[in-house]
C-alpha cells in the first residue's frame, strides 16, 4: 500500500469514521452514545498510520462529543492525545436523539446510508453538510502543505462524502461511495485550493491488522 503523498500548495483533512464498537448497539439504541470502540482498533489504527502516512504529525484534531470518535483519534495518534479538541458539529447528544427518532428503529445499525437518508431526510443530509462545515474551517485554519484531522460517525461521514462526490462531478450510484458505503475506521481525504475549493476527495479503506 502506497504512503498518501500531501501536496504542499494545497491543504489537506484527513475525515475518518470512528473504529468498530465493541458492543453492537440494541434495538431503539441505535447510537449507543456511551459504547467505545473495540479492543482490536489499536492494532488496525497502527496498522492504517503505518501504510499511508507513517510520518504525518497533524496540525489539528477534532473529535464528536461521542467517546469512540476521541478514542479513534488517540489510537491513531497517540503522541498528540492532549491536541485532540471536541467538535460538537461531528456527533450527536442525549438532546439531539429525538431529532433521529424516525430511523432508530430495529435493524437500524444494519441500514445503508440510503435507507437513513430516505428515512430521515433532513437531519441525515444535515449531519453530511455539519462534517463538511468542520473539514472546511480545519483546512483554512491549518494552510498549505498541512494536514488536520477528524473523526465523526456514520452517517456523517457518507453523506459527506456523498456531497463532495456529486459537487466533484463524481455522480455515478448516485453520488453514494460503492459496495459497503463507509467502513468502520476508513476516511476520506479531501485536499484544498488556497482559495477553499474542493480539489478532490478521495477514500481510503482502514488497514488490516
Amino acid at each position: 500500500m502506497a504512503a498518501i503523498h500531501f501536496a504542499q500548495h494545497l491543504a489537506h483533512v484527513l475525515a475518518f469514521r470512528h473504529g468498530p464498537r465493541e458492543r453492537l448497539p440494541s434495538d431503539g439504541n441505535v447510537w449507543d452514545l456511551t459504547a467505545d470502540v473495540s479492543e482490536e482498533y489499536a492494532a488496525i489504527a497502527r496498522a492504517t498510520v503505518a501504510a499511508y502516512f507513517p510520518t504525518l504529525r497533524p496540525k489539528a484534531l477534532r473529535c464528536s462529543q461521542i467517546k469512540r470518535s476521541r478514542t479513534s483519534l488517540r489510537h491513531l495518534w497517540p503522541a498528540l492525545a492532549d491536541e485532540i479538541i471536541e467538535d460538537p458539529r461531528l456527533g450527536l447528544t442525549e438532546q439531539d436523539l429525538p431529532l433521529w427518532k424516525d430511523i432508530n428503529v430495529p435493524g437500524a445499525y444494519n441500514m445503508t446510508p440510503q435507507d437513513m437518508m430516505a428515512g430521515a431526510p433532513e437531519v441525515v443530509g444535515r449531519s453530511g453538510k455539519m462534517l463538511r462545515a468542520v473539514a472546511d474551517d480545519l483546512a483554512e485554519m491549518v494552510g498549505s502543505g498541512n494536514v488536520g484531522i477528524l473523526c465523526s460517525h456514520s452517517p456523517f461521514a457518507d453523506v459527506a462524502a456523498r456531497d463532495a462526490r456529486i459537487e466533484l462531478g463524481l455522480r455515478s450510484n448516485d453520488g453514494w461511495l460503492p459496495g459497503k458505503g463507509f467502513e468502520s475506521g476508513a476516511f476520506l481525504h479531501f485536499g484544498y485550493y488556497s482559495n477553499g475549493a474542493l480539489k478532490f476527495c478521495d477514500y481510503y479503506s482502514p488497514i488490516a491488522a
